[in-house]
């Protein structure tokens, strides 16, 4: 893998995780520098670090609650789109691209396929079973912190 992104093998960590529908696991890696960054920190301010996740991956966790023809989803602030498919994911800047037909051709994929969190679209939300008041908007503003606290639900 260090090869295919161009980098020295010892600039690299990575993390396994067992694939919940197929024998398989999927790989995640991340620079060894970017990461004594962050655990630095954490340390200086006496947080204990359960998990490091990138915040793209956490879309992954709603794909068994979108639509058989749906494979895609993607989540949209004012200066990127985070997506997630079954086997990737990812963020692309938003800079030139302001609609979910502009980020289907960037990723190759049929725009029906791409599912937005958001007013109109996915509502994370959907994947709480149970909610209790109060309750905030629906929509895609807590997308991403969904995804993190349902890592181990499906």
């Amino acid at each position: 893998m260090a090869r295919e992104l161009d980098m020295e093998p010892d600039s690299l960590r990575f993390d396994y995780s067992e694939d919940s529908l197929s024998p398989a696991y999927n790989v995640t890696a991340a620079q060894s520098k970017e990461l004594a960054t962050l655990l630095t920190l954490a340390e200086r301010l006496r947080v204990h670090v359960s998990a490091i996740t990138p915040d793209a991956s956490a879309l992954q966790r709603f794909l068994p609650f979108l639509p058989s023809h749906q494979q895609c989803l993607a989540w949209r602030d004012n200066e990127q789109w985070l997506w997630a498919t079954r086997y990737r994911w990812g963020r692309k800047l938003a800079v030139g691209m302001t609609s979910a037909k502009e980020l289907a051709a960037a990723l190759s994929v049929d725009p029906a396929s791409v599912a937005i969190c958001g007013e109109g679209g996915f509502d994370p939300w959907e994947a709480v079973s149970v909610r209790q008041p109060p309750l905030p908007p629906p929509g895609g503003d807590f997308a991403i912190a969904l995804g993190l606290a349902l890592r181990k639900a499906y």
